[in-house]
């Protein structure tokens, strides 16, 4: 279903999360290597593994598979030149999706950015989404 909604859509990229139950295992990793090498090779992949993975065993799979690590730079650094950041909200825990980014954060978001070498994607996946996203947009085309 995701594959013909993401070509209906004339998506290029699809991503996957995988929730913290899911743990970084021997198993785990054969898992998620033989899920992402069965794709279809049209679409850029990016997954964002939730709980405690090693950055050895998603090197492994991003060279065996060739997908984008998919992170929220608050928290965890990217392991691909090309970035996909989704951003949960700054705060305890994984996620914080009342969390609402003040100009602080959005100003250390934008130097992130800047700073990447490659493609950067940014999706804010919190509440206040829209607003913070707009705000982004707005600061990001500043010649601040």
């Amino acid at each position: 279903i995701t594959l013909s909604e993401a070509k209906t859509l004339g998506s290029r990229i699809i991503i996957f999360q995988s929730p913290t139950s899911f743990s970084h295992t021997d198993e785990n990793i054969r898992r998620v290597i033989d899920y992402f090498s069965t794709l279809d090779k049209s679409f850029i992949y990016g997954w964002e593994p939730r709980g405690s993975w090693s950055e050895h065993a998603i090197m492994r799979i991003i060279q065996e598979t060739n997908i984008v690590h998919v992170v929220d730079p608050f928290k965890h650094k990217s392991l691909t030149k090309f970035k996909y950041y989704r951003l949960h909200g700054i705060g305890k825990g994984e996620v914080n999706y009342s969390y609402k980014y003040t100009d602080e954060d959005l100003s250390r978001l934008k130097e992130m950015v800047i700073n990447e070498r490659g493609e950067v994607y940014v999706l804010f996946n919190n509440v206040h989404s829209f607003d913070d996203a707009l705000k982004f947009k707005t600061l990001f085309l500043s010649k601040q």
